[in-house]
Order: C-alpha cells, then structure tokens, then sequence
C-alpha cells in the first residue's frame, strides 16, 4: 500500500532484520518488482531468534544504508513494521535518534500487535514513539488482523511524507551539539505543525563565520 502511494521516481529499498539486518533489495524505483520481492518477508519466531541484534541496531543499519542512498533522493524516510520489542537490542533509542539527525532520516514505525510477544505502551512510548517523535515521523500500533487500523496508517504515512517541507536555520559553533525546537506559523493557528523536538549536530562541522540562532523564521 506504501510502494502504490509512492511517486513512479521514488527510490525504495527493501529490508528485514532478525537474526541480522538482510536487504532483500537496494534502492530502486522499479515498484512492480518490489511488490513481486513483498512475499519472502514473514515474522521469526523469537525461538529462532537467538542471535538477534536487535530493533536498535538494525534501525541504525537502515540509516546507514540510507545515508548512501541516491544523490536524487533528497527527502529520506525509514518505515519500520516491528512488535516493538526492545530486549535484545545494545543500543538504546538516543543511539537511533542520533544517527538518524546527522543522517537526515525520518523514522515512522508501524508496531503490530498480536503476536505471542508484545511490548507494553510504555516501552512503546520510550522506544519506537520516541524516535519517531524526535526524528519527525509517526508511530501507530495497530492489531494485525485490524486491516482498516493498518490502511489508516499507511494513509497517515503516506500524506505525511507528501507535505514534509525542509527548513534551515543556523547554529552556534558553540553550541553544545544539541538545540531544543518548537515550529510555530503564527499567522496560521490552525494549521497543525510538527517537527523534531530536538536537532543533533556535530559543532565540529559547523564554521565560526554562521549567523547566531535565529529566534523567529522568516515567513
């Protein structure tokens, strides 16, 4: 359903993780054939699942395969259907966010429940909602044999992804690598913004001749 949303130029790339993070298919926009590789993807039984690297990790691999992506692609987003569960990961979300904002990555997760492990909403919360949140995507939790909940999801994504705008503003040299965001357009108060709370940077890569912080975008 995401894939027939897509633009016919939008370059996608196929994954799955487990055991280890396996891309079934790397950037294409051959849409049909992506439909055609859809079936070969199925849920593990956490029995097999001995040597899993983990959510964390293989939502920093998909932002690694993505930094390399297309010079064409200039928005880039990771969908992530998942149960949620963290257990098995080493790395926590902040290692996610962090990768994704140098990256320039929105992540949105889809967590599907109804499997023999769930996780709780508060490990949903402080995991998948949270990278999503401070990356500026969505999380839904749906039930997998709710398809309506599924399609809205998808809907939701899909719309998201059409009307993302990129805004630039300058930071301080000094600053401590990490700046608190709030988006408002105040001359449209019903108009619903969201945006990262916070954005990461490396201080190191900035230069000393950038303009200081700006306190209001210009319209």
């Amino acid at each position: 359903s995401i894939i027939d949303r897509l633009e016919s130029h939008d370059s996608v790339f196929l994954a799955t993780f487990a055991r280890r993070f396996h891309v079934i298919d790397g950037f294409t926009s051959d849409h049909a054939r992506l439909d055609e590789r859809l079936p070969e993807l199925r849920v593990t039984d956490q029995l097999d699942d001995f040597d899993g690297s983990g959510i964390c990790e293989s939502m920093i691999k998909g932002v690694t395969v993505l930094s390399h992506a297309p010079e064409s692609c200039a928005r880039k987003a990771l969908l992530v259907f998942t149960d949620g569960d963290f257990d098995t990961s080493s790395h926590g979300a902040e290692d996610v966010i962090a990768k994704a904002q140098f990256a320039g990555v929105t992540i949105y997760s889809i967590v599907i429940r109804g499997f023999p492990i769930e996780a709780d909403a508060y490990t949903i919360r402080l995991g998948p909602g949270r990278i999503a949140s401070e990356t500026g995507g969505l999380t839904f939790v749906v039930n997998w044999l709710d398809g309506d909940l599924l399609t809205a999801a998808i809907d939701s994504i899909a719309t998201d992804l059409d009307n993302q705008y990129l805004l630039g503003f300058a930071a301080s040299p000094w600053s401590s690598g990490a700046l608190s965001v709030e988006l408002l357009l105040h001359n449209h108060p019903g108009m619903h913004t969201r945006a990262p709370r916070v954005v990461r940077f490396r201080p190191q890569d900035l230069t000393n001749d950038l303009l200081p912080p700006m306190p209001i975008l210009p319209e």
